[in-house]
């Protein structure tokens, strides 16, 4: 980017180019349309602390070499979200350029999903074969 003028100003355009929505409407989104993917874009350890349920977890820094493979398809509705809202901006705005058409950040991430006594579930770690980490898993 010729033109970066620092993170505030990236983060401002990149959310001024996405569709954003409150955890209400993604609440309603995820009780009335199965349809709709939630992604949770944090850390690994983040996701094992506490995650929306029925939420697929892809870790930010793998975003671009794991999604396609694991939603494959690109029309469907995707709530992306992240611990406070800045990282779901970054991986929507990227989903966007990968061609998914209908992908949407939640504001205030899981922190307000949880402020506010949404439900939320402790994943289990997945039972991996020795020598196998988590994040392996969506590397190939």
């Amino acid at each position: 980017m010729a033109n970066y003028q620092g993170f505030r100003p990236y983060l401002a355009h990149a959310r001024e180019c996405v569709t954003s929505i409150d955890t209400s409407e993604a609440s309603k989104l995820i009780s009335v349309d199965n349809a709709s993917i939630i992604l949770d874009v944090r850390q690994s350890e983040e996701y094992f602390e506490g995650a929306i349920p029925g939420a697929i977890h892809i870790p930010r820094g793998v975003l671009e070499e794991c999604v396609e493979r694991i939603i494959p398809v690109k029309s469907v509705p995707i709530i992306v979200y992240c611990a406070s809202g800045v990282r779901s901006v970054f991986a929507t705005r990227r989903l966007e350029e990968m061609d998914y058409i209908d992908a949407r950040t939640m504001d205030g991430g899981f922190q307000r999903w949880k402020d506010e006594g949404r439900t939320w579930i402790t994943p289990q770690y997945p039972e991996l074969p020795a020598g196998q980490t988590y994040i392996d898993q969506f590397i190939e």
